[in-house]
């Protein structure tokens, strides 16, 4: 169950950060688009830089919550782990009573 926890967390960080690439990506066409058409000014490719920042930095947060997530996550794995191997531990001095 905690695997399946870690790896959960594992491929929402990856698909964040996928999806951050692909939006700065998006961006930064938009951007060049603005600077190649002569009929737009400068003051509209500067609120495109604005809001790619702003997109960016939104993506940015998500990332890391959801590495914080993983964390926490991970920390749960690491404590199951450790019950179970106590609980592994207990149940080997039992058995170990029924040996001839």
């Amino acid at each position: 169950m905690c695997a399946v926890i870690g790896i959960n967390s594992y491929t929402r960080i990856k698909t964040g950060m996928i999806q951050l690439g692909v939006e700065e990506a998006q961006m930064a066409a938009s951007i060049a688009g603005f600077a190649v058409d002569g009929d737009n000014s400068i003051k509209e490719a500067v609120g495109a830089v604005n809001i790619a920042v702003s997109e960016s930095a939104n993506s940015i947060v998500g990332v890391t919550e959801m590495a914080s997530d993983m964390t926490v996550s991970m920390e749960s794995i690491k404590d199951e782990a450790e019950s179970n191997r106590d609980i592994a531990g207990q149940l080997e001095s039992e058995v170990g009573k029924f040996k001839l």
